[in-house]
């Protein structure tokens, strides 16, 4: 794992999403858990900049992320994976619409032509 800052990305709620040193932190606006804060009680937002929970992801290289107004995404070279506001389209089928912490969406396969 790499010491240096890999990524960093903001949101119309100010997510700041910075990877460092292999960890994923976040700060701002938690109100549809799109930081991917796990301890309880779940906080609706943080003022300072903490690490997200790596068990999801845990032994892979964080390459990136992305912060948006309703959720996030952190992706590795073979899996994606999402957490915030989700009506579907986070990967987790619901039929009305919840909440949802760091999930496991997809395995990434590269096709070679």
């Amino acid at each position: 794992m790499s010491d240096d800052l890999i990524d960093i990305n903001k949101a119309i709620k100010s997510q700041f999403l910075p990877i460092f040193r292999g960890t994923v932190f976040s700060c701002g606006s938690n109100d549809s858990y799109q930081l991917g804060l796990s301890h309880l009680p779940i906080p609706d937002k943080s003022l300072v900049p903490r690490a997200i929970s790596n068990k999801p992801w845990k032994g892979q290289e964080v390459l990136g992320i992305s912060a948006g107004r309703f959720h996030s995404v952190v992706y590795t070279s073979s899996a994606v994976f999402t957490c915030g506001l989700n009506a579907g389209q986070l990967g987790k089928l619901s039929l009305i619409p919840d909440f949802v912490g760091i999930i496991f969406v997809s395995f990434i396969v590269l096709l070679q032509l």
